[in-house]
């Protein structure tokens, strides 16, 4: 994990020539998540969460940059077992390492992976095990800006394989809204 950051941190300081171009945010938003279990007796059904953080962009040409920040994020689920309900609430740390491709000064897409840190399990009256420690969702999205320091993000992202015991391939739709410092 050490060499994941230590990579961020050196992409970072690769950028510095275009540090006078690049973009800084924070935003915030909402997620709905659903995830699969791997035992027949198990049903689960997607909740809401959220995310914030702060957000940089990072100018490669024109049109192609570096779209990262580091992001609050919670993944919830709704899981029953044996006829009882129980809450799940997975809070992670986000650093998405995405390539953004603008087609214009106001909107792009975006894609790549995100490296997740799991910060906090929250369970409501069971015990999750194995819970992963770091997973890796791709996600996909629009950037888009309604005002020059106002935008959005709307976006999709896939953890493929196990997330806890018992519990895989989550999914997540989501949309935040990002406010720009220029």
């Amino acid at each position: 994990m050490r060499q994941i950051l230590l990579s961020i941190v050196l992409v970072f300081f690769g950028l510095s020539s275009h540090a006078l171009e690049a973009q800084f945010a924070v935003g915030g938003g909402i997620k709905s998540t659903s995830i699969d279990a791997t035992a027949a007796t198990t049903n689960v059904s997607g909740l809401g969460g959220y995310q914030l953080g702060a957000y940089g962009f990072f100018p490669f040409t024109e049109e192609f940059q570096l779209r990262t920040a580091f992001l609050y994020s919670q993944r919830a689920f709704s899981t029953k077992i044996s006829n009882t309900d129980y809450d799940v609430k997975l809070a992670y740390l986000d650093i998405p390492i995405t390539a953004m491709y603008r087609f214009s000064e106001f909107g792009g897409v975006y894609a790549g992976p995100v490296i997740s840190l799991l910060q906090g399990k929250d369970f409501d009256r069971t015990q999750i095990t194995g819970a992963k420690s770091s997973v890796v969702p791709l996600t996909v999205g629009v950037n888009f800006k309604f005002h020059p320091q106002i935008g959005a993000d709307i976006f999709y992202e896939v953890i493929s394989g196990s997330v806890a015991d018992g519990f895989e391939n989550m999914r997540s739709f989501g949309a935040s809204v990002i406010i720009y410092f220029e």
